[in-house]
């Protein structure tokens, strides 16, 4: 309880912040793999019972530009619903160079899918498909002003019974400017 508590907390400062334009970023060019693998790392063991946590074959030497801590939040947040949302199958992440323009990260799984109504609510405040489960209905609006902050766009498929694909695009910093 209380590190529910402790989330709905740091998830009502950092909606606050966005909503009031006052969030601060350190924007710097990343290395995507460490990202990745670091998470990887950390949700392996969280998966449901059965369920695969796969990490895509991926440009190991891809970087952007972005804030490492708010790029490990939203990933993240998109993990856990994954796992929270997939009693079997797999789990799929990583990214994609849409060079020169962008890079796309993304989160598949094969989990419950998300009703055709509720799609286009899905990243309002407080909005939660099964309230049985646990979390404040906060993380998805989060990850939408995080995204929109660092100058992408953030969106879903997904079709009920069959899993979700949550995408994201951020600007790619190009080879010449990482030091």
């Amino acid at each position: 309880n209380s590190e529910m508590l402790l989330n709905l907390f740091n998830d009502i400062l950092d909606l606050a912040s966005l909503e009031a334009d006052s969030l601060k970023f350190n924007i710097r060019p990343i290395k995507l793999i460490d990202i990745c693998l670091q998470l990887e790392q950390q949700f392996w063991h969280k998966t449901q019972n059965g369920v695969k946590l796969i990490l895509d074959d991926v440009d190991t030497d891809m970087y952007t530009s972005g804030d490492w801590n708010r790029i490990i939040q939203i990933i993240s947040n998109l993990l856990s619903n994954a796992t929270k949302f997939t009693p079997k199958g797999e789990i799929h992440f990583g990214y994609q160079s849409l060079y020169p323009v962008s890079v796309q990260f993304y989160v598949s799984d094969t989990g419950n899918g998300i009703p055709k109504d509720k799609l286009g609510h899905i990243f309002e405040r407080f909005v939660q498909l099964n309230e049985f489960q646990p979390g404040t209905g906060l993380g998805l609006s989060i990850c939408k002003g995080l995204v929109t902050a660092m100058g992408g766009t953030i969106w879903v498929n997904s079709e009920e019974g069959k899993g979700s694909t949550f995408s994201f695009k951020l600007p790619i910093t190009p080879p010449d400017t990482i030091s």
